[in-house]
């Protein structure tokens, strides 16, 4: 069940604001500012790739090590820290923001530019004020100790020699 609970909460959010709205958004804006080259396309096709891939593994990871979902109404039981999860603590944002980064250089679209912006203001707010302080309440010094080593977008490179 909870397998089941994780790919219908994710199917409907990648669908919805990584996929539709964003496709949407680009189709209604009538000047692309470029026409993909083959180099820019296969770049990003490759993205999109990696960032579906990374959501998948992601989502997997909270129901198999955190039994829960990627969904606030179903939060993961457990602190998920390996895997995607050791390199960064937002994988699943990281990973449907190289999607959005890949629609925009295979479509060119300057609302698609304005919407990954958006998107990408309103996820760092979701997960600085909310997201990190309920992981605080939930986990306490282990997510505390997970915070002081494990960067929020990017990797920590140097760190124990990992990316971490």
């Amino acid at each position: 069940m909870l397998w089941l609970k994780s790919i219908v909460y994710s199917a409907l959010f990648e669908a919805c604001f990584i996929f539709g709205l964003p496709l949407s958004v680009a189709a209604s804006d009538r000047y692309a500012l470029w026409r993909p080259s083959v180099t820019v396309a296969g770049v990003g096709w490759l993205l999109i790739s990696f960032g579906f891939g990374a959501v998948v593994v992601c989502i997997a990871q909270f129901a198999r090590q955190g039994h829960g979902t990627p969904a606030p109404l179903d939060p993961p039981r457990r602190l998920v820290r390996t895997g995607p999860y050791g390199v960064v603590r937002n994988p699943i944002y990281v990973g449907a923001l190289l999607i959005l980064l890949g629609e925009l250089l295979l479509l060119g679209s300057r609302a698609l530019i304005a919407y990954m912006v958006l998107y990408a203001t309103i996820i760092h707010l979701v997960v600085v004020l909310y997201e990190e302080p309920t992981l605080e309440r939930l986990f306490g010094s282990e997510y505390t100790a997970y915070r002081s080593q494990v960067g929020r977008w990017l990797p920590r490179l140097g760190r124990s020699g990992r990316g971490g």
